[in-house]
């Protein structure tokens, strides 16, 4: 996901409910490889507003929500994430903020073979779809659970600058094509943005650094 500041709580649980306004909510979509058959698709659909918010009292709870799907290729292997974050936003002095979240989700995974052909369907002057593949696959579709933690400083000023990191991944089942358990190793994210306005110009630079290995 490119446009990773579309989708703030799907970045870091603990940016949401932090925006100033009753809500905001962004969609995006994005194809890539179109040149090489069916393109990877990507579609995102984020919400999230603020909750229990007191006129004078400036720590509160937030809450969001966010559909992630991604698809690819003829075998029309598709990934669907729903996930929902909730955070809470505690203020330290005039100026600064501290906020922390956690998100839990639901991935759900499928992959389609119909229509796919196989080197095994090559009958010595063409591909006969009629032909058995020889593979063992089968169309299969999995559904397992998510979660994930994050952290945020905030600081409001002259200069408006955030620093945030969050991790993602602790208990979600991978295994895919076959029923061997492989958890998805932990992914981490360290992010921050700087802004200041000048007149009636915002002048904003973000920037994010991702691990996910072993």
């Amino acid at each position: 996901l490119s446009h990773y500041w579309m989708a703030a709580g799907h970045l870091n649980p603990a940016i949401s409910g932090s925006t100033e306004e009753d809500y905001r909510a962004s969609i995006t979509h994005r194809n890539q490889w179109s040149a090489v058959g069916l393109p990877f698709a990507t579609s995102l659909l984020s919400a999230d507003m603020p909750i229990l918010r007191k006129r004078g009292n400036p720590n509160h709870f937030g809450i969001g929500v966010t559909i992630l799907q991604s698809k690819a290729g003829s075998s029309n292997l598709k990934s669907m994430r729903g996930e929902i974050q909730l955070a809470w936003h505690q203020s330290i002095g005039l100026h600064n903020k501290l906020s922390t979240g956690f998100t839990t989700a639901y991935v759900q995974r499928s992959l389609n073979l119909d229509g796919l052909l196989w080197d095994s369907q090559y009958n010595g002057a063409g591909v006969d779809p009629n032909l058995p593949t020889g593979e063992a696959f089968l169309n299969e579709s999995r559904g397992y659970p998510d979660a994930g933690i994050g952290i945020l400083w905030s600081h409001v000023a002259y200069h408006k600058f955030t620093i945030g990191y969050a991790a993602k991944h602790f208990f979600q089942n991978q295994g895919f094509l076959d029923s061997k358990e492989d958890q998805l190793i932990l992914k981490q994210v360290l992010h921050g943005e700087w802004s200041q306005e000048v007149e009636n110009l915002e002048i904003r630079s973000n920037g994010m650094l991702q691990k996910q290995n072993a």
